[in-house]
C-alpha cells in the first residue's frame, strides 16, 4: 500500500511540473511580443550608454564651457603601470558586457522561430551564461587596487567622504557643463544666463573590474567618473582610464541665486519669486496672457580642481548641504 501512495505522490508531483511548465510555456507565448520589444530597448540603452560614455557633453555654439579636462597633463602625472592595468583589465570587461545584448537577441531570434518551449530551454542556458560571463569579470578580470595606508591620507579621505555624502543627499545634483547667454532675459524670468546640467550621482560601489579592500567612493556623470580611494584618484575619462597617486583637490563652494523656469526640486530653498515675463522692476509683464511666477532657487555650488589638471563644477539643490564642502575649503 505504501508502494501505491509513493507512485501515486511522485505522479501527482509530475503532473504538477507537466502543468506549470504548460503555462509557463503558455505565458511565454502570450508575452513574446512584448520580450521582442523589451529586447530591442535593452540593446538600445546599452548602445546609448556606450555613446554617452565616449561621447563629451553637447553644448550650443554661444556657450561657454565650465569644465575643463586637460588629458596630456593628467597622462603625464598619472601612474603608467596602473593605467595600463586598469586599462586592460577594462577593455576586457567592456568586451564581455558587450557580450550581454547579442545574447539576448539570439533568445528572442529562437522565440520567434523555434517556439515558447525550445526558448524556455535556451534562455536557462544563456542566463547560466551570463551568470557565468559576470562571474569572469568581478573574478578573473578585475584589477585588484588599494589606497594608502597613511594616516594623514585616510584622514583627508574621510574627510572628502563625508563632506561630498552630505553634497549629494540633495534632492537634485548635477554636472553644470556650460553657461550660455540668453539672448532674450525678458521672456526667460530675467536671467542672464541659462546653465546645461547632467545628472550626477554619488555611490559607494566599483566597477566590476576593479577590487578593493579600501574605503573609496565615486562621482560620475555622463560617462565619466571619478574614484576616489585615500591617496589615490581614478579618473575614467572619454572611454580611457587614469589613475594619480596623491593628488591634490581644491574645492571652492558658493550659492547663486537661478529662476527656475522648469519645477523647482523639493528641497531648494526658494529666496524669491520673479515672472516668466518680467519688467525691469520685477512686475509682471501685463502683455502676456500666459505670464505665470517663477521660483529663484538658492543653488549651492563646488568647484573641484586639480592643479590643473581637471576643474569639475558641481551643483545641488539643498544649498545647505554645502556645509561640509566649506569646512574642507577654509582649511
Amino acid at each position: 500500500m505504501k508502494k501505491h501512495s509513493m507512485y501515486g505522490g511522485a505522479a501527482l508531483s509530475i503532473a504538477i511540473y507537466a502543468a506549470m511548465v504548460m503555462i509557463a510555456l503558455k505565458i511565454i507565448s502570450w508575452l513574446a511580443p512584448f520580450l521582442i520589444i523589451l529586447g530591442i530597448i535593452i540593446v538600445a540603452c546599452v548602445a546609448y550608454c556606450v555613446y554617452e560614455e565616449y561621447s563629451s557633453p553637447s553644448m550650443p555654439t554661444n556657450a561657454t564651457p565650465v569644465y575643463q579636462f586637460d588629458e596630456q597633463a593628467i597622462s603625464n602625472v598619472a601612474d603608467k603601470e596602473l593605467n595600463r592595468k586598469l586599462q586592460q583589465a577594462r577593455k576586457t570587461a567592456t568586451l564581455l558586457n558587450t557580450l550581454y545584448p547579442p545574447l539576448l537577441v539570439i533568445d528572442i531570434i529562437i522565440l520567434i522561430n523555434l517556439g515558447a518551449y525550445v526558448c524556455l530551454c535556451s534562455s536557462v542556458v544563456l542566463i547560466a551564461l551570463i551568470v557565468i560571463l559576470a562571474r569572469c569579470v568581478s573574478k578573473k578580470v578585475s584589477i585588484s587596487v588599494q589606497g594608502s595606508s597613511n594616516s594623514n591620507d585616510i584622514e583627508s579621505y574621510e574627510r572628502l567622504f563625508e563632506a561630498w555624502r552630505l553634497f549629494f543627499q540633495s534632492q537634485k545634483t548635477y554636472w553644470v557643463t556650460y553657461e550660455q547667454p540668453e539672448m532674450y532675459p525678458k521672456t526667460n524670468a530675467g536671467r542672464s544666463f541659462a546653465l546645461g546640467k547632467k545628472n550626477a550621482k554619488f555611490r559607494a560601489k566599483l566597477p566590476r573590474y576593479i577590487k578593493s579592500t579600501s574605503k573609496h567612493f565615486t562621482i560620475s556623470a555622463k560617462g565619466h567618473s571619478f574614484i576616489f580611494f585615500p591617496g589615490l584618484l581614478i579618473i575614467v575619462l572619454h572611454g580611457k582610464i587614469y589613475a594619480i597617486k596623491n593628488c591634490k583637490i581644491h574645492i571652492k563652494q558658493w550659492t547663486m541665486d537661478y529662476p527656475e523656469l522648469n519645477f523647482a526640486p523639493k528641497d531648494a530653498l526658494i529666496s524669491g519669486y520673479t515672472w516668466k515675463y518680467a519688467n525691469k522692476n520685477g512686475s509682471p509683464d501685463r502683455r502676456y496672457n500666459n505670464n505665470f511666477s517663477v521660483p529663484i532657487c538658492k543653488y549651492g555650488l563646488a568647484e573641484m580642481e586639480a592643479d590643473g589638471l581637471f576643474s569639475l563644477r558641481l551643483m545641488c539643490s539643498n544649498c545647505s548641504n554645502l556645509n561640509g564642502l566649506a569646512q574642507i575649503s577654509q582649511s
